[in-house]
């Protein structure tokens, strides 16, 4: 039998995590749809930030985010706020009953973790996550470059693991 490259087997990971997520968040009743998480959590996270900020920190085009966004808060889990000074930008804040749902939806991201690094050890963890990080940094270099858009610094993007002990929700999406 033939090895996986690492894309692919990289690309059955994303698919098989896309199921479990899609799964649980049926299973916990929380009526929330997979692809929304992200802009959940970034808006979460970053109380205020533009809709044009939220959708980089998310790694989605503008368009996804915008319609991600539009779903969000015709269910009442964000508010999208005009900016003062710039009609055409837009703050991004999660409602109150969006922050009831943080907890439960962390809970299930963090169960999620600790069966991906089931048999880890943290030298292992923290390999692989730079192994992937620079996988990511060629890619995106390449890509920038033939798109003529600036390449940014490395130190930039943060793939992160584990939760901290201190209970924050910084683990819980690869930005």
């Amino acid at each position: 039998m033939r090895e996986l490259y690492a894309n692919q087997a990289i690309s059955i990971l994303y698919r098989c995590g896309q199921r479990y997520f899609a799964q649980r968040l049926r299973e916990t009743g929380l009526g929330f749809e997979l692809g929304a998480m992200p802009f959940l959590f970034c808006s979460y996270q970053s109380p205020g930030i533009t809709q044009e900020a939220l959708s980089v920190q998310a790694g989605m085009d503008k368009g996804t985010a915008a319609r991600a966004l539009k779903k969000l808060e015709a269910e009442g889990n964000i508010r999208r706020d005009e900016d003062e000074s710039d009609g055409r930008r837009r703050h991004v804040c999660v409602t109150e009953k969006a922050r009831a749902l943080i907890p439960n939806l962390a809970a299930v991201i963090e169960e999620y973790h600790q069966i991906l690094y089931e048999g880890f050890d943290e030298a292992e963890i923290r390999l692989t996550r730079s192994l992937l990080i620079r996988m990511k940094h060629n890619i995106r270099q390449v890509i920038r470059e033939k798109s003529g858009a600036a390449v940014p610094r490395r130190s930039q993007t943060k793939i992160r693991g584990r939760p901290s002990e201190k209970g924050g929700l910084g683990f819980i999406w690869a930005i």
